[in-house]
């Protein structure tokens, strides 16, 4: 694994981009409407059979970009040995975030995923959810109390659920609604101004 500011994890590009879709939905009824223009000299039989075909074409497309991705449930120890399940934040907007020690962005995205979470425990709606890349308990231990940190941290240390979610660079984060599908993903480091602007659109 290698920690990369810029790279993209093989999973993240598979989820449902809200912003993607919606160019892609456009550029379909971009075409639609110039195929429609084009179709105006044709018999009013060959143009109904025509636009039947794009109705179906454009339901199918929309329905391909609108299909959610359910965020694989889990359940790990966290830093002291309690188990935790992913399943038990459905209902609120999870923040999961993949990370480790050595990672240096890693570590340079803490300050910023503490603050979120402080912000976040006197609410009752989202969740930062951190899980730890297959570490020594007691270096993570040591980590958490140096820099004061409070947020929830998972210990994946059969490297079971970074493979779940294909992770192949950290740090990683996803964003998980209410409803267990997968929002979308940070790719490389990030920080409580974009988290905020995230959870302030979905909430």
């Amino acid at each position: 694994m290698e920690d990369n500011n810029g790279q993209k994890d093989l999973k993240s590009e598979n989820l449902r981009q809200d912003s993607n879709s919606e160019n892609n939905i456009e550029g379909k009824n971009d075409e639609s409407k110039d195929s429609e223009g084009a179709d105006k000299d044709k018999e009013s039989g060959e143009n109904e059979l025509n636009d039947d075909e794009e109705v179906k074409d454009e339901n199918k497309s929309s329905e391909e970009n609108n299909e959610k991705i359910i965020a694989p449930d889990f359940t790990l120890e966290d830093i002291n040995g309690k188990k935790v399940s992913l399943s038990d934040y459905r209902g609120k907007i999870v923040f999961l975030n993949f990370w480790a020690t050595w990672c240096q962005y890693c570590v340079m995205e803490m300050p910023d995923l503490e603050k979120v979470h402080q912000g976040f425990s006197k609410g009752d709606d989202a969740v930062i959810l951190t899980v730890n890349s297959d570490e020594d308990p007691e270096k993570v231990k040591k980590f958490i109390k140096d820099n004061n940190l409070t947020l929830p941290v998972l210990m994946d240390y059969a490297y079971e659920v970074n493979w779940m979610y294909g992770i192949s660079s950290i740090p990683v984060t996803f964003v998980i609604g209410r409803d267990g599908s997968v929002y979308g993903a940070i790719p490389g480091m990030t920080n409580k101004d974009t988290l905020l602007n995230i959870y302030e659109s979905i909430k």
